[in-house]
């Protein structure tokens, strides 16, 4: 059902010709080993005429004392969506190397906005919480 009304909220916003993003989604948790490369991978839809150029996204690390610090934006990538016509679908990762332990006390938020329009567009992610394991040595 909650399918069915995203869809339907995609073809009534194309039919007015509003510009708008779609819902930004992104993985509520990942784990990893101490160490390993993490990649959290935000996806969301563009369209009515916005330009992949005019999108802007970034992650933010959120820790629990609420002090937002903003990582640099990585790659924006956006392809057609030639089923729903007009529609771009555009991915963001963010790659943390040698994760930590200190990783696991943040959230990471996808944030993408559309400034140059009016009003501006903005949407959020619910957050990736990262959860890192140490290696277990047996002997």
């Amino acid at each position: 059902m909650q399918l069915l009304l995203k869809l339907l909220f995609i073809l009534q916003t194309a039919v007015q010709g509003v510009p708008s993003i779609g819902e930004v989604t992104q993985p509520r948790l990942i784990t990893a080993l101490r160490g390993e490369l993490v990649s959290i991978n935000c996806t969301f839809i563009i369209y009515n005429g916005i330009d992949a150029d005019w999108v802007h996204a970034n992650w933010k690390r959120d820790p629990p004392s609420g002090n937002i610090t903003a990582y640099e934006m990585k790659k924006l990538t956006c392809v057609p969506n030639v089923p729903l016509g007009g529609l771009k679908l555009c991915a963001i990762p963010l790659k943390i190397e040698n994760a930590s332990f200190h990783h696991s006390a943040y959230k990471y938020i996808c944030v993408v906005k559309v400034p140059n329009i009016y009003p501006p567009l903005e949407r959020k992610g619910q957050g990736t919480q990262i959860q890192i394991y140490g290696k277990v040595f047996t002997f």
